[in-house]
């Protein structure tokens, strides 16, 4: 009787350790998660935009394998102009009626706390920079 209990120990001490092993974890998401994620804008400035007339902005998103972006006009839409995602990461912005400088906004999907902003200043052209 006493290798009895030997044996049921081992056995049930064997089946803890296979039970702590849980098939690897499922490996972590496969690296789409917000680690280091930063995202960036261009141009970051467009000046003498006339009502009606399009800007193309493009971003560029790092850190992350999900470069995937949304885009949107900080004043609001149709007030601030429109944007439109024309591509996987470009995006045409309409300037509207008002004269004024707007604020188009990139946002990374993968990690939302990470966005650039570019300017886009209606109305007619400034002295040169």
């Amino acid at each position: 009787m006493k290798y009895g209990y030997s044996l049921l120990a081992l056995v049930a001490l064997l089946a803890m350790v296979l039970a702590g092993c849980g098939g690897g974890g499922g490996g972590g998401g496969g690296g789409d998660g917000p680690v280091n994620v930063s995202i960036t804008i261009e141009p970051t400035r467009v000046t003498g935009l006339v009502p009606g007339s399009t800007q193309t902005f493009t971003a560029t998103v790092t850190g992350t394998t999900n470069t995937a972006v949304t885009w949107s006009i900080q004043e609001g839409s149709p007030a601030g102009g429109t944007i439109i995602q024309s591509g996987d990461n470009t995006a045409v912005y309409t300037a509207p009626s008002a004269w004024n400088t707007f604020h188009v906004v990139v946002t990374s999907v993968a990690d939302p706390t990470k966005s650039a902003t570019a300017e886009a200043q209606t109305g007619p052209p400034g002295p040169p920079d």
